[in-house]
């Protein structure tokens, strides 16, 4: 028979999230609305209008990285070249920023279609944007530049947001390509923008590394479970305890 195994119940919770992650699946390019509501892309404006108004932009689906067999799947895509681009916009809903706030997203960086690693041109910028008088006006928080270094397979970046404690904030994601004609021609990838509360003691359950796949198991099988901190604070396990609880699905069913 086979015995399928879940994970649930870390004794110390995770924290929730103020806004839902965008993880981009099923972006086509156009449709960011219905797949995460509240947000949406716009091109060509100083700040984008805060009712969710969507417009055209250069923002595109395509698989993170170029690479089809990335773990992330797919992300948005901005092609920066030349001196073409307007202000490319991919803005969030407005949330209340805590004193635990944290932004993470993912994003790369490769030569057009390529997958190979990329360097944006002397003024292309890619900014994290804040604003804080309901939209008015938007200031960096983050700044991609030519100086940037950004792995072509990706990499999780994080902007601590409690400075803001109290305010009520909206987010956007801004490509420029500049004024200068640049011989760079590169891919920007935008992936999994997660807007969360960290708490100093957070564990979570990761994976479950063994057993894996659909077999027929014994009495005597391992269960591995990886677990990761992500909290703010170094877990001391002498003082701080944690229970993994495995659920056992199936005939011989059982939690251990």
């Amino acid at each position: 028979d086979t015995a399928v195994v879940t994970l649930e119940n870390i004794i110390v919770p995770s924290a929730g999230s103020n806004l839902p992650p965008v993880t981009f699946d099923g972006f086509n390019g156009g449709n960011l609305p219905t797949i995460s509501p509240g947000w949406f892309e716009i091109d060509g404006v100083d700040a984008p209008p805060i009712d969710g108004t969507t417009g055209f932009s250069s923002w595109t689906s395509a698989p993170f990285g170029n690479d089809a067999a990335s773990p992330n799947g797919t992300a948005a895509r901005l092609n920066i070249f030349s001196n073409f681009l307007d202000r490319e916009w991919i803005a969030g809903p407005k949330f209340t920023v805590t004193a635990q706030s944290f932004l993470f997203y993912d994003l790369a960086l490769t030569d057009f279609a390529s997958t190979l690693p990329g360097t944006l041109g002397s003024d292309d910028t890619v900014m994290v944007m804040m604003s804080i008088d309901c939209g008015g006006a938007y200031f960096p928080i983050a700044i991609y530049d030519s100086s940037s270094v950004i792995s072509n397979t990706g990499q999780t970046d994080s902007i601590d947001l409690s400075s803001f404690a109290g305010e009520e904030a909206y987010i956007a994601f801004v490509g420029d390509a500049g004024t200068v004609i640049d011989p760079e021609d590169i891919d920007f990838f935008l992936d999994n923008i997660n807007i969360r509360e960290v708490l100093p003691l957070d564990m979570a359950a990761s994976a479950i590394t063994t057993p894996s796949g659909d077999a027929c198991f014994t009495t005597t099988e391992d269960i591995v479970v990886e677990v990761e901190n992500q909290g703010t604070q170094t877990i001391d396990f002498a003082t701080d305890n944690m229970t993994v609880t495995v659920e056992v699905a199936g005939p011989n069913a059982n939690t251990y």
